[in-house]
């Protein structure tokens, strides 16, 4: 059975086994999320509109899993180069820029609260990068001793 087993996807994670893990966390995914598909409504949805057998919308939907796969993998490689707070605080600077562009590009309105949030974002992303990049250079001139270390505490 697939459904959430710490244990296995701590045994995965630790013998750094990235397509294995990425596999089993989509099919749980799968398991878990297609309950929530039928009692929210967007099954009958998507049955009611015709779209579902369409050659283009099945595409789309591989293309969007593969998509999905390869970000999981993407993730699970991040962290390995460097630490789960880098790759948690990379995705949070990534959604502070999503944000951004939204606002940019197609002119979303936010609030003074919101921009305060994204510059808010914005500089602490960018005070972890600087103290990272001295750790780094401090580690490099100890003989990377200091930088294990470094990325051991993050």
């Amino acid at each position: 059975m697939l459904l959430p087993c710490p244990w296995y996807t701590v045994s995965l994670v630790l013998t750094r086994a990235a397509p294995r893990l990425s596999a089993y966390n989509n099919a749980n995914a799968a398991l878990l999320f297609a309950p929530l598909v039928v009692l929210s409504g967007d099954l009958e949805t998507v049955l009611s509109s015709g779209v579902l057998l369409r050659p283009a919308f099945l595409a789309r939907l591989a293309l969007s899993g593969v998509f999905g796969f390869l970000i999981g993998i993407a993730s699970y490689l991040q962290i390995s180069f460097t630490s789960p707070l880098t790759h948690n605080i990379s995705g949070t600077a990534k959604a502070c820029l999503q944000t951004l562009l939204a606002v940019l590009v197609w002119r979303n309105p936010i609030t003074a609260t919101n921009a305060l949030g994204i510059l808010l974002v914005a500089f602490g992303s960018l005070m972890y990068a600087v103290v990272r990049l001295r750790e780094m250079k401090r580690g490099a001139r100890r003989g990377g001793a200091g930088r294990r270390r470094a990325e051991q505490a993050s």
